[in-house]
């Protein structure tokens, strides 16, 4: 894919992610004055962030497409069309070009960099790496599922694992921000 075709979809996905968003924001204000709980600042950014990734995420691997997306009652459905051999996809990519190979494994990484970062940040208890990684390698192997049954996408195994390994390291760039944060209000401390 292009550049241009990169920024396109881009793009339909920040819209689409606005407009989710815009709508749960609704719900949730509203679903705290009925039961009136708390409200915090905090749970709602983190909540909208989650929110709005996870609809960018969806809108950009598996809707895509809103006419295919739609006309999903007319696929013909075969596991042929679904890449089990890992890294298979990944040395063809490699063989078709650097931006091909790029594209592939970047691409797919990059996507669920932000997933590692807004997991942890969301719910505290999901803080471990292990649960990253868990949530990541269920929703990517949703995507793929979703990817098949709507014929919107490639189901690859290539993709989860590249899928898991961005969550990776969002996971652990949300953790080296935390160790220093501990590490300023330790020396903090000392110094009072």
């Amino acid at each position: 894919m292009k550049l241009s075709g990169i920024f396109t979809y881009s793009y339909r996905a920040l819209i689409f992610a606005v407009i989710v968003g815009v709508l749960w924001s609704g719900f949730y204000v509203l679903l705290h004055k009925r039961r009136r709980e708390a409200y915090t600042t905090r749970g709602f950014i983190c909540g909208l962030l989650f929110v709005c990734y996870c609809s960018a995420l969806v809108q950009i691997t598996v809707i895509r497409d809103f006419e295919v997306f739609c006309s999903f009652a007319n696929n013909t459905y075969s596991w042929e069309s679904v890449a089990l051999v890992p890294f298979e996809t990944t040395s063809l990519a490699w063989k078709n070009g650097l931006w091909s190979f790029i594209y592939h494994v970047i691409g797919n990484a990059i996507w669920f960099v932000p997933l590692g970062v807004l997991i942890p940040l969301r719910k505290k208890r999901l803080s471990r790496l292990k649960h990253t990684c868990i949530i990541a390698l269920l929703l990517s192997i949703g995507i793929e599922v979703a990817q098949w049954i709507f014929d919107t996408g490639v189901s690859d195994i290539d993709d989860v694992i590249f899928n898991v390994l961005g969550a990776i390291v969002g996971w652990l760039m949300w953790n080296s921000t935390l160790i220093q944060r501990t590490r300023e209000r330790k020396i903090e401390q000392h110094t009072i």
